[in-house]
């Protein structure tokens, strides 16, 4: 039971810290109408491995089997695997894997850093199809979590699961099927993965930075259908950053499709817009909060008092300017007493549970 429940917390930690650092590298690429149909008649890859696994300490665990497993994902999306023997096939799939050591966390115990990349080149047209690089998963794993009656084994375990996880490594079967058909297009397809109630969250989550990284107008449409939907609230928070990321680039084209969304009939909805505009937190995002303070809802004007809060706990003066104003004569005194405790450094999330009571 004691183990049970150290892989479940251990997993916890884990699916926070993948999520924190990991990295993607998407790149772009564009195809001719030949070379398209060329792709469509993908049937055979061969996979290319290079495994470094850990060698750091006297205890090795049972060897995480990272071949057996993309050779079985190749497999499910109807792909022939080609072997050492085989001269004809139609792409090579790269895939480096380390595993290397970092630093200790008890005498004789060390976090572990997985990193993983994965390409695909097309031999018959002589072009990269796709490539993740860096994709760097820090497993920290404090003394404080492991019971004494708790393995190695179990602990090792536990973290491969976070890679497991990985929406690209997880999907990396029909991923490679298609990007060489087609079928849908990158926002349908990593959008399906983001919708799924059914599917991990970690996984879902990743789905999302998927999308950010496509940063054009179809994906802004999609997350900003899902803000508008109450069936999705568990990846809410998470699409709200992802907005916010791509704003950095396209600052413009987010705030107007969230604007508009302040005067939705859907108070779930405008809430989430103003969730949204508070990550984003540019200089004209203050005054757009500051005008739906007059919202009937209550949630939603305590949406707006918490998204201030957390722009004032960043040094933002004009947030800071907004909330000295606002405790001072909004009608709402819940909003007023969340302006006041917010402007004398009460962290945000305590503001929100207050106003919530």
């Amino acid at each position: 039971m004691k183990i049970r429940y150290f892989a479940q917390l251990i997993m916890v930690t884990l699916v926070i810290i993948v999520n924190a650092i990991g990295c993607t590298q998407v790149n772009k690429y564009e195809f001719t109408e030949e070379e398209k149909k060329i792709l469509k008649k993908t049937k055979v890859i061969k996979p290319n491995f290079t495994i470094i696994q850990r060698t750091w300490d006297n205890y090795q665990p049972i060897p995480f089997n990272i071949k057996k497993e993309v050779i079985e994902k190749l497999s499910a999306s109807g792909f022939k695997v080609a072997d050492d023997q085989d001269k004809d096939y139609d792409a090579t799939l790269y895939i480096k894997y380390k595993e290397s050591k970092g630093r200790p966390f008890q005498p004789g115990g060390y976090e572990t850093i997985f990193n993983l990349e994965m390409s695909l080149f097309h031999n018959k047209i002589k072009k990269e199809i796709f490539n993740r690089k860096n994709q760097s998963f820090l497993t920290k794993l404090p003394a404080v979590f492991c019971p004494p009656d708790c393995s190695e084994q179990d602990i090792y375990q536990s973290l491969i699961e976070g890679i497991k996880t990985n929406v690209v490594f997880k999907y990396l079967g029909q991923f490679i099927r298609n990007s060489t058909t087609g079928e849908k297009s990158d926002v349908e397809f990593w959008g399906a993965i983001l919708i799924n109630n059914d599917e991990n969250r970690s996984t879902r989550e990743n789905a999302a930075d998927e999308l950010e990284q496509l940063s054009d107008i179809k994906a802004i449409n999609f997350l900003i259908s899902i803000l508008k939907d109450e069936k999705y609230e568990s990846v809410a928070t998470k699409v709200g950053y992802t907005l916010a990321n791509i704003s950095k680039k396209m600052r413009k084209t987010v705030m107007e499709s969230l604007v508009p969304l302040l005067h939705h009939e859907n108070s779930y909805t405008r809430k989430n817009a103003i969730d949204t505009l508070g990550k984003i937190g540019s200089p004209e995002v203050v005054e757009i909060l500051i005008k739906a303070l007059s919202d009937n809802d209550s949630k939603v004007r305590y949406a707006v008092v918490y998204s201030l809060s957390c722009l004032a706990y960043d040094k933002n003066e004009k947030a800071i300017e907004a909330l000295t104003a606002i405790s001072k004569n909004h009608f709402d005194p819940k909003v007023r007493e969340g302006a006041h405790a917010a402007i004398n450094g009460k962290a945000p999330y305590e503001i929100l549970q207050e106003m919530l009571k």
